[in-house]
């Protein structure tokens, strides 16, 4: 081993380099010089493949990362876990005080996750982040399962399109209630030999019933 301007060059052949610590721990200290300082992993041709930064930054140039997959195929590739119901990938949220959020953000364009309004409020959300603030709410869930689908104001699309191709199946499915109360059913109350069921809407406040009929009605 020689020094070579200041570098330790090490030549041995297997393995190149191997460094063992019965306390369990490693360092590798970086200089005081300025400017931002990197501990790097280089390739035989000069290439860097990851790099450290003293800002603690970990940068792969190019390649697959795999945690828990020792053959990634996939920019971020996370192996099984053995858990039935384990996650794969855990968000914590913010430190702001009262703020829950956690999100993932998908290049600029949309950001998904969890308390929308930033103050401990338990839903799920998707903002357009391409639209105006005010509306750029396309999709909400809160904790009782209430779902909230907004477009633009002045989007000439609806708001929800279901496209169903099968003929054999139905456009919509509703599960109604067992119960045989009018207000709590939504496929139970009928009247009539050609009405099939009801389905229960409420428009500001007042209760309609649209009705479904077995043949075409004039």
């Amino acid at each position: 081993m020689g020094d070579i301007a200041g570098e330790k060059l090490i030549n041995n052949l297997s393995p190149t380099l191997l460094i063992e610590s019965e306390a369990g721990e490693i360092d590798l200290k970086l200089g005081d010089a300025l400017g931002v300082n990197f501990v790097n992993i280089i390739a035989s041709d000069d290439t860097n493949l990851v790099s450290i930064s003293s800002a603690g930054d970990v940068i792969v140039e190019n390649g697959n990362v795999g945690i828990g997959e020792p053959i990634p195929d996939h920019k971020l590739h996370i192996g099984p876990s053995s858990g039935q119901f384990d996650q794969s990938i855990k968000l914590e949220p913010t430190d702001y005080v009262g703020s829950e959020r956690s999100s993932i953000n998908f290049a600029d364009k949309f950001n998904i996750g969890n308390d929308s309004e930033g103050n401990g409020t338990a839903d799920f959300f998707i903002f357009d982040l391409s639209a105006n603030e005010a509306n750029n709410r396309r999709l909400q869930i809160d904790s009782t399962g209430k779902t909230v689908l907004q477009n633009e104001p002045t989007a000439v699309n609806p708001v929800l399109e279901i496209n169903q191709n099968d003929d054999d199946e139905a456009f919509v499915d509703f599960k109604g209630t067992s119960s045989t109360d009018d207000t709590k059913s939504i496929t139970t109350r009928t009247s009539g030999a050609s009405i099939q069921g009801f389905i229960r809407i409420k428009i500001n406040g007042t209760t309609y019933w649209m009705p479904f009929y077995n043949t075409p009605t004039s």
